[in-house]
């Protein structure tokens, strides 16, 4: 039996009586939406075979990692159990990772269009699952085909590092279907389903500790189990093993992200701040959701140019919205998608602060389905008293899921390569020292040290310590023989401490390793210029002079060595090569 369009639970009919073989037509129309569904997706995120592997942490999670870099193995299995990744403990992502790996090599393409079957799935289920509880066909596919082509979702689709976001969704839309099949005949087997959907989807990113909580809403509506305070004691109680597996999760997932130094101290970002914070990305999430335009790859933390009256508007704002859902409670789905926005994003909103950005387009991946629902159940409800709503209604739908879908393949364009997603961002946000430094890194890695240069210039003057960190990392690659690597990190952290004698001479070292004489020369002379004293800034000065042929300058370096440390080998040794044979 259909349920009537403000929602509730369709009742499963057992009867047997005579069923006639199905045609092929009807197959094919039952199996339309699935395949509407997969050409949108295709559409959209189809070209993704052609992009790059990005420089923003796909390096660290897949290029670069000595253990993903392997593909599958005994070992590599292992530490995926084992070890967090990055921070966090996810062993089905880094699995997933390490398949692609050992499937596709380092061809981005490859990795690209797992993510982009994911999403697929994750459609097509979003479909199922919500026709499965809602009894609803036309809405459930307006809140599927939503999912599957905003905009929003060019991140967790696009950017191989965020692969945990769209393989947690996988299992969390199983979790529905199996809640759905256990709230329909409950027993033991169907709750142990649903635990291990839940615990599947935690080991793939714990960002679903919130998933129980979800799961009391659908109780509300549209399964319509839980009426009254009695209701709620008895559907609290047999959520506890899930809440448990949640909490675990929790504390594994702060663990993880305080072993990496991930997490920003009260100290740094006051509680009251991160709580400012938290309400203004609230409402810069529906923002995006309703204008999914200027969206970027990294959001630099507000805290900087919170003013008192956008906190204030934000905060009316969202009393606001939520004084009207309560108001209009009779309408049930506009309670819980309100809340599912509000509950899912929770765990990523800022209280708890990782990391450096305020938000992110990825953590909207699942919450958005919330503000979805709203629309495909509210819009008609609306319109109900109008006998031409539905064509207009169906109408309406197409034209809002073709907008987006146009808008996401735009969108999709700027995740090519990482000059063009760094590009893009510095068009629609200011002061990103992340999207500055990632294009003079790329820029610099190309050999357009006059275009990167000034990029990561204007990033150190955001982020004054940024030259240090670049210092340490040319350093460390420098005594690793990684000559190319380390001349790249020194030349930044020259610009941004042109009066750091050793960073002066670590540059000049790096590029006499490269062959680079008449660019580390200038180098080296400043070294000796800013600290005279230096020993090793006059030794290398003289190995370059050598090298160029000026032997006499080159044996006053070494002299002067020898006089500030007569026992210096090295000094005593090049000098000897000044001297005629």
């Amino acid at each position: 039996m259909a349920v009537a369009d403000s929602g509730g639970t369709p009742n499963i009919s057992t009867s047997g009586q005579g069923t006639k073989p199905r045609r092929l037509s009807a197959y094919l129309r039952d199996a339309a939406p699935f395949f509407a569904l997969a050409i949108l997706v295709m559409a959209d995120f189809g070209q993704a075979w052609q992009f790059a592997f990005l420089d923003y942490d796909d390096p660290r999670l897949v290029t670069e990692h000595p253990e993903v870099a392997q593909g599958l193995s005994a070992a590599s299995v292992q530490w995926a159990w084992t070890h967090f990744h990055f921070g966090v403990w996810m062993p089905l992502t880094s699995l997933s990772h390490l398949l692609d790996v050992s499937l596709f090599g380092d061809w981005a393409g490859g990795h690209h269009l797992t993510s982009v079957l994911l999403h697929t799935v994750n459609a097509a289920l979003l479909f199922l699952a919500l026709r499965r509880l809602t009894g609803c066909s036309g809405r459930s596919f307006f809140v599927a085909a939503a999912f599957a082509a905003h905009p929003v979702v060019c991140e967790p689709v696009l950017w191989i590092a965020s692969r945990k976001d769209v393989l947690s969704a996988l299992f969390f839309l199983l979790l529905l279907l199996a809640y759905r099949a256990y709230v329909e005949r409950p027993g033991l087997r169907l709750y142990l389903l649903v635990l291990a959907s839940l615990s599947a989807g935690l080991l793939a990113k714990p960002m679903l500790v919130t998933a129980p909580f979800v799961l009391l809403l659908l109780d509300y509506w549209p399964l319509r189990r839980l009426n009254s305070r009695a209701d709620f004691g008895r559907l609290l109680k047999e959520k506890v093993p899930l809440l448990g597996l949640a909490a675990v999760a929790a504390g594994v997932a702060f663990f993880g992200q305080r072993s990496l130094d991930a997490m920003t101290g009260l100290a740094s970002y006051p509680l009251w701040l991160r709580v400012v914070n938290a309400v203004v990305s609230y409402c810069r999430y529906l923002y995006h959701v309703i204008y999914p335009v200027p969206l970027a790859v990294h959001y630099p933390p507000v805290f900087g140019w919170l003013q008192g009256w956008q906190a204030i508007g934000a905060s009316l704002l969202l009393l606001m919205i939520t004084a009207l859902v309560l108001w209009l409670r009779r309408e049930r789905y506009l309670l819980v998608g309100w809340c599912w926005f509000l509950g899912m994003l929770a765990p990523v909103i800022g209280i708890v602060y990782f990391g450096h950005a305020s938000m992110a387009d990825r953590f909207l991946y699942l919450p958005g389905i919330g503000l979805y629902l709203m629309v495909a159940w509210g819009a008609p409800r609306l319109l109900d008293s109008w006998p031409r709503a539905k064509p207009v209604l169906g109408v309406a739908a197409a034209v809002v899921v073709l907008g987006l879908a146009v808008l996401a393949h735009w969108q999709a364009r700027f995740w090519r390569d990482t000059e063009s997603l760094c590009r893009r961002a510095l068009v629609v946000t200011r002061n990103n020292d992340v999207a500055l430094t990632l294009l003079g890194d790329r820029l610099l890695a190309e050999g357009r040290a006059a275009e990167g240069l000034p990029h990561l210039r204007e990033a150190m003057r955001l982020k004054p310590d940024l030259a240090a960190r670049y210092y340490d990392q040319g350093t460390r690659w420098l005594n690793q023989g990684r000559y190319e690597d380390a001349e790249r990190s020194l030349l930044v952290a020259v610009e941004g401490q042109p009066g750091d004698a050793q960073a002066q001479t670590n540059l000049g070292v790096a590029q006499l390793q490269n062959g680079k004489l008449y660019e580390a020369i200038p180098h080296l002379s400043e070294a000796v210029r800013l600290e005279p004293m230096r020993v090793n800034a006059r030794i290398n000065y003289g190995v370059a002079l050598l090298r160029a042929g000026e032997k006499v300058a080159a044996a006053e370096e070494f002299r002067t060595a020898l006089k500030l440390d007569p026992e210096n080998a090295a000094a005593r040794a090049n000098l000897a090569l000044t001297e005629p044979q």
